[in-house]
């Protein structure tokens, strides 16, 4: 009862947002109709400004323990579902594209430069499974591990 009390006074339009959620950043994230979370949601967004950076589309669902790092922009299409213990992030801790030696193994993750490039996790109606499956978004959609690849919806367009 005190969740729904919760999420209707603090995520207007939201469905339901189950505590202990851990948001940084919250306004610059957005939330479509019947957003839905699971119990330790994590959602970090790290920008100076106040433009939308996170973007859930309508219907989403985060299972449990789901945690959204973001620095630059992450969106989730519409009634996309994640499951539980599930890592999205758009930078990474260290530059792996080109040689940077503050980036080498041997330098503390907290020292190495934090590099980020937007992407985004889906477009609509597919989900994102398999607990400890690290989705970073190098690229938009198409950089998913294979075993994260979404899957189609039975529909043939993007419900509304």
């Amino acid at each position: 009862m005190f969740d729904l009390l919760n999420t209707v006074i603090a995520f207007p339009g939201a469905r339901l947002v189950r505590r202990p959620a851990y948001i940084r950043g919250k306004r610059n994230i957005r939330w479509g109709a019947g957003f839905t979370t699971g119990v330790g949601t994590r959602l970090d967004v790290f920008c100076e400004d106040a433009s939308p950076r996170l973007i859930f589309g309508k219907g989403v669902q985060l299972n449990d323990h789901v945690h959204i790092g973001v620095m630059e922009r992450v969106e989730i299409g519409h009634h996309v579902l994640i499951a539980s213990r599930v890592f999205i992030s758009d930078h990474n801790h260290g530059n792996y594209k080109e040689p940077d030696s503050r980036s080498s193994p041997s330098v503390p993750p907290q020292q190495r430069p934090v590099v980020a490039k937007p992407g985004s996790a889906s477009r609509y109606a597919y989900w994102l499974a398999s607990p400890l499956v690290r989705a970073r978004l190098l690229e938009p959609a198409r950089s998913l591990p294979e075993m994260c690849r979404p899957i189609p919806s039975w529909r043939a367009t993007p419900p509304a």
